[in-house]
């Protein structure tokens, strides 16, 4: 039987193996040939593998045997080269400044007695702005209608007023006339102009009152603002039927 046959020591792994095999079943050399240990080639690795397959499928005795057997590898021997490590320098930390704790004496307040004054009187004064002065100007002087004339005609009467008066630049007349409007309420009517004559306009005619036909009439120097730069002039009346 195969489990009878002698066991023989394999020349190239050292490993026991059953005598009259050609393949090491454990590193693929002949059991009988020496060789090169740890350098096995692609071709010799190959061959075993192959050769050990082929053992296990055709010799069953051969894998019984094997069943439980953990093989004891013996060490490979490892040449270690020995190389004098290069150390890198580390860089030198350079040291921060220290920081110097200065402390300043704080100096004690001294203690100052300030005289407390009595009050100085207090003189109230009302300061009044005085008023810019407006320049001023004489009142013109009536010329035409005279004072209490009468016209007649309605509005087809031509009823122009006159007067007399000197301006500079930036002023001008304001002619007022005022009556009695048909509502008893008194109106006002008028014109602005640096001309010294007006023409009353006809219109007027019908708001006049039928019972006071008297028109009051009068003339101041304004500026351009329409503010009176002097009094006006005198009044005067006249009817108009």
């Amino acid at each position: 039987m195969v489990a009878s046959r002698k066991r023989v020591q394999c020349r190239a792994c050292g490993r026991r193996v059953l005598g009259g095999l050609t393949v090491c079943p454990h590193c693929g050399h002949h059991p009988g040939y020496l060789h090169s240990r740890g350098r096995p080639t692609i071709a010799s690795v190959l061959l075993g593998v192959a050769a050990g397959i082929v053992l296990f499928v055709l010799v069953p005795g051969v894998a019984a045997t094997m069943t439980g057997f953990v093989p004891t590898l013996e060490p490979t021997p490892v040449v270690v080269v020995w190389a004098r490590p290069t150390f890198t320098p580390s860089p030198t930390a350079t040291p921060r400044p220290t920081a110097t704790s200065t402390t300043t004496p704080t100096p004690e307040p001294t203690s100052t007695t300030t005289p407390t004054l009595p009050p100085a009187p207090t003189t109230a004064q009302t300061s009044t702005p005085t008023p810019t002065p407006r320049p001023t100007v004489p009142p013109p002087r009536l010329v035409l209608p005279p004072d209490g004339v009468d016209y007649g005609g309605g509005p087809d009467a031509e009823i122009v007023l006159v007067w007399e008066g000197r301006l500079q630049e930036g002023q001008q007349f304001a002619v007022i006339l005022r009556f009695v409007n048909r509502s008893d309420g008194t109106e006002t009517r008028g014109t602005y102009t640096r001309d010294s004559r007006w023409k009353v306009d006809p219109a007027i005619f019908k708001d006049i009152n039928l019972n006071l036909r008297a028109l009051k009439w009068d003339v101041t120097v304004i500026d351009m603002a329409g503010n009176a730069l002097g009094p006006p002039s005198e009044s005067r009346i006249f009817t108009w039927h």
